[in-house]
């Protein structure tokens, strides 16, 4: 076994504080995952983002859940695309919320690769989420990514985003598009996926065998982003219920909501 944990959380954290079963947290060396840290450090964007980008025309493809049917789900499909590999903006309703996801399947008997997105991060705008799906074709593994409600195709506001809101969401995903008890899947968590990782982890720890953390962020809420907070960044989130922060060339919304449910999440 070889740990790929590459972020700010450390194994030993994660056992104490959660008791995730040791092989959950750690990754078997499969051929697709020992090309990771070069898939990563790609930067072009997959053929399916250039396809998608410079075309057009679109159909919608009403579709059934071959494993549930307690999700309804919608298929998005492009009328030129011949590439059944191409899945491509499926639809599952999450508590009153249509969730967009990439869900591209391949060998059955190699653990899935899912990608979990960094906070207000749409699933198209990363080059780690175009190597990492260019890769897993390469090796005929599955991959599967989904935006959050409120960010990128899926629908929402924003502003009643959590962490147990985007858990469940991503719970209801897999359980549309993967069998629990034969599908095995490694988690890949990137900032605040690296915390909604370890929730699966640990409520599923019969299906999840491999976690991966790109500069994730558990309880970053707690230990990162209340201590920096100004009085007066505190006093505006109190009397508004939101601020806005900008950390490099973004800004982030950072909704009260968010603080007062991620207490209740906190895993180190």
């Amino acid at each position: 076994m070889t740990c790929i944990l590459c972020c700010y959380i450390s194994t030993a954290s994660i056992m104490k504080s959660s008791m995730i079963p040791l092989q959950s947290a750690f990754i078997p060396v499969f051929s697709p995952l020992q090309s990771l840290t070069s898939a990563v450090k790609t930067s072009s964007p997959s053929t399916h983002s250039s396809f998608l980008s410079n075309t057009s025309r679109k159909s919608t493809l009403f579709c059934k859940s071959t494993l549930s049917n307690k999700h309804s789900i919608t298929c998005a499909v492009l009328l030129d695309d011949e590439d059944e590999y191409q899945t491509r903006n499926r639809v599952v309703n999450v508590l009153g919320n249509d969730i967009i996801y990439d869900h591209f399947p391949a060998r059955p008997d190699i653990p899935a690769v899912v990608y979990l997105p960094g906070f207000f991060y749409a699933r198209s705008k990363t080059a780690k989420i175009n190597a990492l799906q260019m890769q897993c074709r390469r090796k005929n593994q599955t991959f599967l990514v989904a935006d959050y409600s409120g960010t990128g195709r899926s629908k929402g506001d924003f502003a009643e985003g959590t962490v147990s809101r985007w858990l469940s969401e991503i719970e209801a995903v897999l359980d549309e598009v993967l069998d629990r008890s034969r599908n095995k899947v490694v988690l890949v968590g990137s900032g605040i996926g690296g915390w909604i990782m370890v929730h699966l982890a640990m409520r599923r720890p019969d299906q999840v065998v491999g976690l991966v953390g790109l500069s994730a962020d558990p309880d970053f809420t707690e230990e990162l982003l209340l201590p920096a907070l100004t009085d007066e960044q505190r006093q505006t989130l109190e009397k508004d219920g939101m601020i806005d922060l900008t950390w490099g060339y973004r800004n982030y919304p950072i909704h009260k909501a968010l603080i007062e449910d991620e207490k209740k999440m906190v895993v180190l």
